[in-house]
């Protein structure tokens, strides 16, 4: 569901099964074991061998699906919580999802293939102008698949750092917002299409410049993606508590 535009209901996504076959707290403690794993083997492996870059690939994948898995359950309890107007319960949850949102994004970030400026936009092998406007285009795919469509966004929509911190999660911060601002009134929760529209249009002007920052450049350093994986797994395993208590 991080891809998608936020409402009430993000089981019936249209184009992908939100369906979890088993318990993420049952998945939890396989990443635990792959991460346990992982981890020791990683100081018998060059740094700069594809083993070790296959290996951190993995542990980033298998991170990234447990907090979505939780990220899907945690929506509903904020549902939840709205409906009952439980403003402690609301906050706790809206902060938790922005939290780890914004660290699974820094986990993606921390492997080459797994970062937006790698797998979804044009190399800088074009004029300036060209390379503009391929961004452009592969990131339209990326969020409204057509600037025309009003059915098809986030039809093509990806688990890519750069893209989780700089567009998924300003869509969530405004549902977030816009739902805390109406918890108590007795009118309907405003739609907000035209300002998804907005944040997308605003984003796919200007993401050419994600692709060439210094963080898109960055080579892997496997500390760095042991310690945001670690991260992500904390703000988890701290977070199933609560939501299987």
């Amino acid at each position: 569901i991080i891809g998608e535009r936020p409402i009430f209901s993000m089981r019936t996504n249209e184009f992908q099964s939100t369906d979890i076959s088993y318990r993420p707290s049952q998945f939890l403690r396989c990443v635990e074991e792959l991460l346990s794993a992982a981890d020791e083997t990683s100081h018998r492996l060059p740094i700069k061998s594809s083993a070790m870059s296959s290996l951190l690939y993995d542990v980033v994948d298998f991170v990234r699906q447990l907090a979505s898995d939780i990220m899907l359950v945690l929506h509903e309890k904020i549902v939840k919580a709205y409906l009952n107007k439980n403003v402690e319960q609301f906050k706790y949850g809206s902060n938790t999802f922005t939290m780890l949102l914004t660290q699974l994004d820094k986990l993606l970030m921390s492997h080459p293939n797994w970062r937006l400026a790698t797998i979804a936009l044009p190399t800088r092998e074009v004029s300036e102008h060209d390379f503009s406007r391929h961004c452009m285009q592969a990131a339209t795919l990326i969020t409204q698949w057509h600037p025309a469509s009003r059915v098809l966004h986030s039809y093509s929509s990806r688990q890519l750092g750069g893209i989780l911190g700089t567009l998924y999660l300003k869509r969530w911060k405004l549902w977030f917002k816009t739902l805390e601002e109406n918890m108590f009134s007795k009118r309907a929760i405003p739609s907000l299409r035209q300002d998804y529209s907005r944040i997308e249009d605003n984003w796919i002007q200007h993401v050419s410049s994600f692709s060439v920052s210094s963080d898109a450049r960055a080579k892997l350093v496997p500390l760095e993606v042991f310690t945001n994986a670690y991260s992500v797994m904390y703000i988890i395993k701290d977070l199933i508590i609560t939501l299987y208590e």
